[in-house]
């Protein structure tokens, strides 16, 4: 229920993105905004001043008693997996921090050695030699930048 939106939310989910294309399903699954929080801080750590500023202003919080340490069986199922590739767990733990303004910017994001070493595997071809059939089917390059 924060009412300041940046590019630190999406980075967020990017971070989540990247974490289920390694597992394979789900990082953070919940059923409600309530359990979806419980989860994150499982997963993360307790949400608190020293850690997010911020957090006296979610107004959500008054509301709800959030757990006050994180569950080590939450990495538990995510660990063995990100271990294999060490860079990949780097960008993951760098995208989500609980606080958005110690996030890792779109700029680095993008220059970060998993994304630059997964762009260089696909442009040698090492993913998918094959050539396009299509226009279709030809990659895009976006462009992010960081909003104010």
């Amino acid at each position: 229920m924060a009412t300041n939106y940046s590019s630190a939310v999406d980075l967020w989910s990017l971070g989540c993105i990247v974490a289920e294309m390694f597992l394979g399903e789900p990082l953070l699954e919940g059923s409600s905004e309530i359990t979806q929080i419980t989860k994150i801080v499982e997963l993360i750590g307790p949400v608190n001043r020293s850690v997010m500023p911020q957090y006296l202003h979610l107004p959500l919080l008054d509301v709800v008693e959030l757990p006050q340490q994180h569950s080590p069986d939450a990495w538990a199922r995510v660990g063995p997996v990100l271990s294999q590739d060490s860079e990949g767990l780097s960008l993951i733990a760098s995208l989500l921090q609980i606080n958005p303004d110690d996030r890792l910017p779109c700029a680095d994001a993008l220059s970060h050695p998993f994304v630059v070493n997964e762009v260089r595997a696909l442009h040698s071809g090492q993913e998918d030699s094959r050539e396009p059939e299509n226009d279709d089917e030809r990659d895009e390059v976006i462009v992010i930048e960081d909003s104010p």
